[in-house]
């Protein structure tokens, strides 16, 4: 057993494994297999998808969880999470009309997004990321999410994650009940602006 980031990518390593009698070791088998090392490429993890915002509210996009999958993420002996010094992260927020993007309005580096309150304007945004890792050579890995800005307060509706994987190849009818649970967080100048909240 090897243990992880043992073998080097880019190199084909040959495996040669023999086995033997005790008793007589001129009667033995030999097996060989080869192993190809490829780079894989960069994961980028944006936390949160498309969203619905009022523009007096700010509001992050995190993609801290990212990161290259050909070095240790994880100290061997702590466990903690290592930082990838060499990972460049680059955002970009475009306005978007009639499906026509516009110049970048912010550009940004960081794992973390930070756009605050009023800093835009009501509208359509494309909030672009760009993750690269010159020093490896790696491809880059680009994700877009799109953000609506509107004014005044907007409720916001939370889905809890299920406990635990609910869905089982053996169900045969349509009477296995499944339950979401939902919160809302809404001001009481959102509540006024839509009358009521149903779900």
């Amino acid at each position: 057993l090897l243990p992880p980031f043992s073998l080097l990518s880019g190199y084909t390593y040959v495996l040669n494994l023999r086995a033997q009698m005790a008793t007589d070791p001129s009667v033995f088998s030999d097996a060989q297999v080869s192993l190809d090392v490829r780079v894989q490429p960069l994961q980028l993890l944006v936390r949160g998808g498309d969203r619905r915002l009022s523009v007096d509210e700010s509001f992050s996009v995190d993609a801290l969880e990212s990161y290259d999958p050909n070095v240790r993420r994880f100290d061997v002996v702590t466990g903690e999470l290592l930082e990838d010094a060499n990972l460049l992260f680059s955002w970009s927020v475009r306005a978007v009309a009639n499906s026509t993007v516009a110049e970048a309005l912010v550009n940004a580096t960081g794992s973390v997004l930070q756009l605050p309150a009023s800093s835009l304007p009501p509208g359509s945004y494309a909030i672009t990321l760009t993750l690269s890792k010159p020093s490896a050579g790696l491809a880059t890995a680009t994700e877009t999410l799109y953000v609506e800005l509107v004014a005044g307060s907007v409720p916001v509706i939370a889905i809890q994650t299920l406990a635990a994987l609910k869905f089982s190849p053996t169900w045969s009818t349509n009477s296995e009940r499944v339950a979401l649970e939902t919160s809302l967080d809404a001001t009481s100048l959102a509540l006024q602006a839509s009358g009521s909240v149903a779900f």
